[in-house]
Order: structure tokens, then C-alpha cells, then sequence
């Protein structure tokens, strides 16, 4: 049988994850390898790149219920179902895909983030050219990991939050990238500051910090 699509994937993936509480990423890929009947061959092979292609689309095919809302993570690598995602097996439906999900405006959102033109996105994969399945495949990858790490960032301590915002300015260069030239201000009595970057070794010139995390609502509303 041929390695099915992140889109075939979708539906089984959801069944599955009906029946526990949480599946982690491997239980997922061996339960689909029965559902599909693939081989261990099949579920071995790889793209010229090293990439599993049977892990990959599974990976994909969470992503994409998890932008929908279908499905929720609440460690890497562990998903299970939301009342959301039961509500869609309960309509008794035959596929999932792209098309079905576009129904969720989060799903939405997250296809139309995408900043720039997309037109080789929309080629089948066999009309492109190398270059732009490349292209594509970074494309995917990096809109993803930008994802991912947005939701950690909205998830993470607030004092770990205000540390990591201070690590990115020195890493962007203030302070001269030294790490000694970063402060954290004290939790109480800081008048709103919450860090401090001395540009010089003498601490002459300063850049006072304020770290503020936005919620997903406000940035919708720009």
C-alpha cells in the first residue's frame, strides 16, 4: 500500500486519539501503521533528505488538527482530542482535510498567515521545480516552528519570559553581546522595569527593559 497523505492521516489520527487520554507521538505512528496495513519498510522510508516520510505527514497531520482546534498538545509530543474534535466524530464524516478544516477560523488564520505570495505552494509536486519544493518544504517547516514557539512563549513563567526577552537583546547585540551586561531588576519595588542592559563596561549608558506579552487577542485586532 502506498504511504498515505498528511490528509488521509487526519481522520485515523482523530479516531485514535478518541479512544485514551493522550497518546504520545510514537504510539500514534504505530497505531496508524496498523490502520494503513504499511509495512516496516514502508514505515522506514525516507526522502534523499533523511526525513521519515510516514512520521513526517503524521507530524503535519497534527499540526493541522491542532491549528483547527481538533486536537490540543499539552507537552511536545503528547496529543489528544478536544471537545471540539469529538463534536466532529460524532458528524459521522468519511475524510478530513484542508477543505473540512477551513471551516475553524483559527485554521483559517493560520493558512492566510503566510506573509508572502504562495503560487508554487498551489503546483502539484511533480510541476515544480526542485527549487521550489525546497522552497516549499522550508516555507512549511519555518511557519511551524514559528507557531510552536509562540504558543511556548505564551505558556512560559513570567520572570523566565522577562529573561528570555533580555537573552534575545544581547544575542540582537546591546550590551555588546556580553552576557554580564544583562540585569534583572528586582520582582518587587521596580517601577515597571524589568531588566536592565548596560551598553558600556562601566554601566554608564543604560537600556532600561519592559517586558510585555501580548495576547493573542490584541494582535487580531491590528
Amino acid at each position: 500500500m502506498a504511504i498515505p497523505t498528511y490528509e488521509e492521516i487526519m481522520l485515523p489520527l482523530l479516531k485514535i486519539l478518541s479512544v485514551d487520554e493522550t497518546h504520545k507521538y510514537k504510539e500514534l505512528e504505530e497505531k496508524l501503521k496498523n490502520v494503513f496495513d504499511l509495512t516496516e519498510e514502508e514505515v522506514n522510508s525516507r526522502r534523499e533528505s533523511g526525513i521519515k516520510i510516514f512520521y513526517n505527514r503524521i507530524g503535519w497531520a497534527a499540526t493541522y488538527l491542532k491549528k483547527a482546534g481538533l486536537i490540543e498538545s499539552s507537552k511536545r509530543g503528547e496529543f489528544k482530542i478536544t471537545e471540539e474534535g469529538k463534536k466532529v466524530l460524532e458528524e459521522g464524516i468519511e475524510r478530513l482535510d484542508d477543505e473540512f478544516l477551513m471551516r475553524y477560523e483559527n485554521f483559517r488564520k493560520f493558512k492566510k498567515a503566510k506573509k508572502l505570495p504562495e503560487p508554487p505552494k498551489k503546483l502539484p509536486e511533480d510541476n515544480m521545480t526542485p527549487f521550489e519544493r525546497i522552497s516549499n518544504a522550508y516555507d512549511e517547516i519555518k511557519d511551524s516552528l514559528i507557531d510552536e514557539l509562540l504558543q511556548k512563549l505564551k505558556e512560559v513563567d513570567p520572570y523566565k519570559f522577562e529573561e528570555i526577552v533580555l537573552d534575545l537583546l544581547i544575542k540582537m547585540g546591546y550590551g555588546g553581546s556580553k552576557e554580564e551586561a544583562k540585569e534583572m531588576t528586582q520582582k518587587t519595588g521596580d517601577e515597571g522595569i524589568d531588566g536592565i542592559i548596560n551598553e558600556d563596561k562601566l554601566g554608564f549608558d543604560k537600556i532600561y527593559i519592559q517586558a510585555k506579552r501580548w495576547k493573542e487577542r490584541f494582535l487580531e485586532d491590528l
